[in-house]
């Protein structure tokens, strides 16, 4: 019986490694984690939920697709909860502050994980950074659109030894070095946006910043196109 998962979802479900622990925090209807049980890429996994209505429906979707032996939900915030046996966090639709303060609360039991999967829907340079200081790098990134919405969603693996530039962190280094089409898109929209702001009544100081992200966008993101 398998189940149809959202364009976002199924990206993510594709980067987690095969045969982890996974932990699926704000793991919401459970759709996610009961997909990757499944289809076989992983035998079993935890499922993180701290409303009472999600956590309602994420038991009953469990049960529905009788994994109640293989799915392990905890009524429970962030990670504090998780047993040491997970691998592998999934992070997905919330915000980088709230990722960062998640995995900061038990700094310790990073030691454990290998593997990080975050959908962040703000500040990308951040969580980069963020992550890059808990001593994870970048292994893959994704861009995907739906409902008219651009997500990036990255796969971090243990590594200290990489450092990213300020543009990589703003941009994505993989991303980056690929550019595909998407992101391409993504940015042309964000550019046509920037344009249409330099015909607002703005302050001097608003549009030099403004005409030099442009100037940064063309030479990064479109140069050699």
């Amino acid at each position: 019986m398998n189940i149809s998962l959202s364009n976002r979802l199924e990206t993510i479900k594709k980067l987690v490694p095969n045969k982890c622990v996974p932990a699926d925090i704000g793991a919401d209807h459970g759709y996610l984690i009961c997909s990757l049980i499944i289809d076989g890429i992983v035998e079993s996994g935890y499922a993180v939920e701290n409303k009472k209505g999600p956590f309602t429906h994420l038991n009953e979707t469990i049960s529905l697709y009788s994994l109640n032996d293989k799915v392990y939900p905890l009524f429970s915030s962030g990670i504090r909860d998780l047993p040491d046996n997970v691998n592998t966090l999934i992070l997905a639709g919330m915000g980088s502050e709230n990722i960062i303060k998640i995995l900061n609360e038990r700094k310790d039991f990073l030691n454990h994980i290998d593997t990080i999967i975050c959908d962040s829907h703000t500040n990308l340079f951040f969580l980069r950074n963020e992550m890059q200081k808990l001593g994870f790098s970048i292994k893959n990134e994704e861009i995907i659109k739906e409902k008219n919405i651009y997500y990036e969603i990255i796969l971090f693996t243990r590594n200290t030894t990489i450092d990213y530039s300020s543009i990589e962190l703003k941009y994505g280094p993989i991303l980056l070095r690929h550019k595909p089409e998407i992101f391409i898109e993504k940015y042309s929209v964000y550019f046509a946006k920037l344009e249409s702001i330099l015909n607002k009544k703005i302050s001097s100081q608003r549009k030099e910043d403004i005409l030099k992200e442009m100037k940064e966008i063309k030479e990064i993101i479109f140069q050699n196109l």
